[in-house]
């Protein structure tokens, strides 16, 4: 029993120190730390433990995962503003802040309200980074798959 709850223990602590990382590198307020929390599972979901000898994802879903356009979290996004005015704004500047569960979106964090919603037309502006993150997963083929 004492064994399985180190393990948790460590899990839990691993998701807080990779939240903290991610607020820390983004600027973000500390406010979103559940977001920060869920993007970090969702990316420890897509690399392989060795209970299981594959990826979570691989586990549930029955097929690799895609870290093809991965986002990395803070990163400043352009949402399109649906019926804006011909001479107004068509876009307002956001920062991504993780995948939503439940359909293809993205949750968008907008500053000046204090809010997250999730978007689907958004563009990514990948250069608000100055150095690029490669990320090499043991276990998956270098194209990401």
């Amino acid at each position: 029993m004492h064994k399985q709850v180190s393990v948790a223990e460590c899990l839990n602590h691993m998701k807080i120190e990779l939240a903290r990382a991610m607020l820390f590198d983004s600027g973000l307020p500390t406010y979103l730390w559940d977001k920060a929390i869920h993007h970090a599972i969702w990316i420890k979901n897509q690399a392989p433990t060795k209970a299981l000898g594959s990826t979570p994802y691989k586990a549930h879903y029955h097929e690799k995962p895609s870290l093809a356009g991965l986002v990395l979290f803070g990163t400043q996004v352009w949402v399109k503003i649906v019926n804006a005015r011909k001479l107004k704004p068509q876009a307002k500047l956001s920062y991504f802040v993780g995948y939503d569960d439940e359909s293809t979106g993205y949750w968008i964090y907008y500053p000046e309200g204090r809010s997250v919603s999730i978007e689907c037309k958004v563009v990514f502006d990948q250069g608000t980074f100055d150095d690029t993150v490669t990320v090499k997963i043991e276990g998956l083929a270098e194209d990401g798959q």
